[in-house]
């Protein structure tokens, strides 16, 4: 992990991640916004942001798919429901990310401050809230790490609204 101007963070790919605990802070089980500036610089499978070690351990990832799709991943009990972004995103640019989970109402993604995607069907009333670290730049369990840069990652414990997403893209940090 290399740390470069402007607060960005540079991941290689092998065993860079920041591990940010499990304080109660982050054991977020309502409402939950996430957002990050990334620049993803390979085609595979990545997990970016993450209280996540398997469908049943964790309460939810944010990746960036071989195919360039960004997409939220969350759990309830055994279960797990995601959503989809359309953009590819493997460009090597930068891009503003937005993962919002309303409880049992929606799953949105928004790419660049435009909502690419919502999931409606059948979404908890809460994300589990399991022993596991709130980690950037992999999986909980530290595999699918990402490659490429990582700056500006903000986590609220509300759902923002299409109006704050384009504000948080566009405030300078």
């Amino acid at each position: 992990l290399r740390l470069l101007g402007a607060g960005s963070m540079e991941f290689d790919g092998t065993n860079d991640y920041v591990d940010c605990g499990n304080d109660s802070s982050l054991q977020i089980t309502g409402a939950l916004s996430i957002s990050a500036w990334a620049k993803k610089t390979n085609a595979i499978n990545v997990r970016f942001i993450t209280k996540y070690n398997a469908p049943a351990d964790g309460s939810f990832y944010l990746a960036i798919l071989a195919n360039g799709k960004f997409r939220l991943n969350i759990t309830s009990g055994d279960s797990g429901w995601e959503v989809n972004g359309t953009s590819d995103l493997n460009d090597s640019e930068w891009h503003h990310l937005t993962a919002v989970y309303t409880p049992s109402i929606s799953l949105k993604v928004y790419v660049d401050g435009i909502l690419e995607n919502t999931n409606t069907s059948s979404i908890p009333a809460s994300l589990d809230n399991d022993d596991v670290n709130f980690v950037i730049g992999t999986e909980g369990d530290y595999e699918l790490d990402f490659t490429g840069n990582l700056k500006n990652v903000a986590v609220w414990n509300r759902a923002l609204t299409a109006t704050e997403v384009q504000n948080v893209m566009y405030k300078s940090y």
